[in-house]
């Protein structure tokens, strides 16, 4: 029901993902739709503590993108980077290491990293060349470049939040073995036979 009313009612699918958690506090999909939905009610707090459960719970390092960026709502720059940092491509999905990335370039940012957040971003152009993605990169570019010439101020500065659809239906990618792999956020050259590549699946 949450996923269902999440575009259309987003308060209300909080209230019903609210209800299914405070019931089965142990199950990692009420954990996992009680963050999710509290994302996109702006309740930054309550993302953090029920992903971070769900995390547990799963044993999975999923949806650490939404985590991410909502720490950096909360204005724990370090602690978003620290997570977002700590996550291998291996671990997550090729479209949630792709938002992964963009947090992570965004949180540079905020830390006045101009070069590091645009080199981030830069490379993972190489790995991710869809119309959707290539809009979304550049969207994130202009703001970052934007900050670092002084053209916005930081409280005009947005999360780079990810799409209210991209929580239901991640994008689809079809595996192609010539195509460069996305590179780890810590800077991996991807041409380096050593660094983790996305999941195949």
């Amino acid at each position: 029901m949450a996923g269902d009313l999440l575009e259309k009612d987003p308060e209300l699918a909080y209230r019903h993902a609210r209800a299914a958690a405070d019931r089965a506090g142990r199950v990692d999909v009420a954990r996992e739709y009680a963050g999710l939905t509290s994302y996109f009610t702006d309740r930054f707090a309550e993302v953090v503590r029920e992903l971070r459960t769900f995390q547990r719970l799963s044993g999975t390092k999923h949806h650490s993108a939404l985590l991410a960026d909502s720490l950096r709502a909360l204005g724990q720059i370090n602690e978003a980077v620290d997570l977002a940092t700590s996550v291998k491509a291996s671990e997550v999905e090729a479209d949630e290491w792709f938002e992964l990335v963009i947090v992570l370039a965004g949180a540079r940012a905020d830390q006045a990293q101009f070069d590091a957040a645009l080199a981030l971003l830069t490379r993972l152009r190489r790995g991710y060349q869809e119309p959707d993605q290539v809009s979304r990169l550049d969207e994130a570019q202009s703001r970052i470049e934007a900050l670092a010439d002084g053209r916005l101020v930081e409280d005009e500065v947005e999360s780079l939040h990810i799409p209210k659809d991209g929580v239901i239906g991640w994008t689809v990618f079809e595996e192609e073995t010539d195509q460069d792999q996305p590179v780890e956020p810590t800077g991996t050259d991807p041409t380096d036979s050593t660094a983790s590549q996305p999941p195949n699946d």
